[in-house]
């Protein structure tokens, strides 16, 4: 597995994330790789694989093992679990999957 999927989801408004724009793409949106390859991205149209991709992207951002957001500032905050002994590991959780 990819340290990050590369699934990208825009909500443009939907009210139900089902209803929003997926693409799955090579690029991981670094400077290097958007300047220096070539990059594709493909739009998911089937609600089947939307769902698909959602669940992948909600299990990546229930992770709090090695999770990081990066603040309005640029600087990366490790994410925390309001429950300090709470353990969730998408890696574990996504060799789970069929």
């Amino acid at each position: 597995f990819l340290e990050h999927s590369r699934i990208y989801f825009f909500q443009n408004g939907a009210e139900k994330p089902i209803d929003g724009d997926f693409f799955m793409s090579s690029a991981d949106l670094m400077y290097r790789n958007l300047n220096n390859r070539l990059e594709v991205a493909c739009p998911i149209f089937d609600r089947k694989h939307k769902r698909r991709c959602w669940e992948v992207l909600t299990l990546a951002l229930s992770d709090y093992r090695q999770a990081w957001d990066m603040d309005a500032n640029g600087k990366y905050v490790q994410r925390m679990d309001e429950d300090p002994t709470a353990e969730s590991s998408s890696q574990e959780r996504f060799m789970q999957l069929t």
